[in-house]
């Protein structure tokens, strides 16, 4: 874990005096070197004009946030990101995080499953080279060659193909079971368009990039050391980097896997038939080479905002990515950054919660509506008002929810929550939750918190 001053910008120039050799006691060689260091001061320390680093990837119709910091995108120069995404969901999907905080990443490349232009942006085929040995005849491919019978007109795909299921199992949808197969050759194909960076970062469609925080956090760490870094999750016991999350890799483990072990891609590809995730198996892959996955979660955060659940553990923590980020949210916390006073600091969980929850937080109570508040049960309550009053009761009680049989407190911590969508338990419906908050006590608790003179990054 490394701490670091707020105040810290890896990426601004710093001047340090340099030692003048004498090259006599003469006043006009002493005049010389004076004028000399006056000139080089000068270009040091002069007014520059930002140095926006053109990009390709802006959309022509997109409002991006105030402009880009300078800084930010010199010190994300060698720093690939790697979107990834599928032609029935990229029209929808990419622009709004185009438009915002990835407009100003300085090499940014897409990828999907079916080449296309979204207005300037170039997207790749990233299943292009996968042989027809392992696309004929396999289920998995069906979608990619429905999509290929529509390029022609791409602005039909989402329409018409957005809910095809897999012919092997209707309750999978297609466009899913196709995404795994794209993770390894995305990491081969951007090697070969971007070689020997410093680091590659490959996140979603819907995945915020906060571009302050990644720059701050990855002058801190070594690009020539292996490492693969990601919000861990587990499946069958095994631990992978989620993707949503956003997967994180040096320039040393991506040698390993493109160049040390040239060909990786290929030779997974037949055996992506028979496993359920690209993420997973791209972890595995790289726990073969000797790569171990390090933890870098919440900086890597795999939900939207209503999902945070804000307390004093996370509060001076920095955050450089949220998922499942769409067109209105992806816009307000557009808006958010191009608000900021120093827009080249990491971005903290308390930033957001001040900028972003604490507006958002309703007044009233909201039906059908989870907050998932669970720190406290209350017995005994029979209505959502009985359940309001006992949260008034309790001096600790920021926030709580009532689903018509349950009364549950939240005293710990304070989340947004997001739309109770309807469930089933044994063929009925289940009763779906209420949700308030106190937001006397949620601002105070807000104002109580330690200042954030330091902040802690993972790895």
């Amino acid at each position: 874990m490394k701490t670091i001053p707020t105040h810290f910008h890896p990426n601004r120039p710093m001047f340090r005096p340099t030692h003048v050799r004498r090259f006599g006691s003469s006043s006009k060689l002493r005049s010389i070197a004076v004028a000399l260091l006056l000139v080089t001061a000068y270009y040091v320390y002069r007014p520059s004009k930002p140095q926006i680093i053109p990009t390709w990837h802006e959309l022509p119709s997109s409002k991006p946030i105030d402009g880009c910091s300078p800084n930010t995108s010199l010190a994300l120069s060698r720093v690939v990101i790697t979107t990834k995404t599928g032609a029935t969901e990229a029209s929808l999907k990419l622009p709004p995080q185009l438009r915002n905080s990835l407009r100003c990443a300085p090499h940014l490349y897409v990828f999907s499953d079916m080449a296309q232009k979204l207005g300037d942006v170039q997207v790749h085929d990233a299943l292009d080279t996968i042989p027809s040995s392992v696309k004929d005849n396999n289920p998995d491919f069906d979608l990619y060659r429905a999509q290929l019978a529509l390029q022609s007109t791409p602005e039909k795909i989402p329409e018409t193909l957005s809910g095809f299921v897999h012919p092997g199992n209707k309750d999978d949808n297609a466009a899913w079971v196709l995404d795994k197969y794209k993770f390894n050759h995305i990491v081969e194909k951007t090697w070969q368009m971007k070689p020997d960076m410093d680091w590659y970062f490959n996140i979603d469609a819907d995945t915020y990039v906060f571009l302050s925080s990644l720059a701050v956090w990855l002058a801190l760490l070594d690009p020539l050391k292996e490492a693969l870094i990601g919000n861990v999750a587990l499946i069958i016991g095994k631990e992978f980097a989620h993707g949503g999350s956003g997967i994180l890799m040096s320039r040393a483990a991506t040698r390993s896997f493109v160049v040390d072990h040239n060909g990786t891609a290929a030779r997974w590809d037949a055996e992506m038939r028979n496993n359920c995730c690209g993420d997973w198996v791209l972890a595995q892959i790289f726990n073969g080479y000797g790569v171990q996955l390090k933890p870098a979660s919440p900086m890597l955060y795999g939900e939207a905002l209503g999902s945070i659940g804000f307390e004093g553990g996370n509060w001076c923590q920095p955050v450089a990515s949220l998922h499942h980020v769409e067109k209105g949210e992806a816009d307000r916390i557009g808006a958010f950054e191009g608000r900021r006073v120093d827009r080249d600091a990491a971005v903290t969980y308390a930033e957001i919660f001040d900028g972003l929850i604490l507006e958002s937080i309703p007044s009233e109570s909201r039906a059908d509506w989870d907050n998932s508040s669970e720190d406290e049960t209350v017995k005994d309550i029979d209505s959502m008002e009985s359940c309001v009053s006992a949260c008034e009761k309790n001096d600790k009680c920021l926030q709580l929810r009532f689903n018509g049989n349950e009364c549950m407190l939240g005293t710990k911590k304070v989340k947004l929550g997001e739309v109770d969508k309807p469930k089933k338990e044994d063929g009925k419906d289940e009763k779906k939750w209420q949700s308030g908050w106190n937001r006397t006590r949620i601002a105070e608790w807000a104002s109580g918190q330690k200042p954030c003179t330091k902040l802690v990054f993972p790895i």
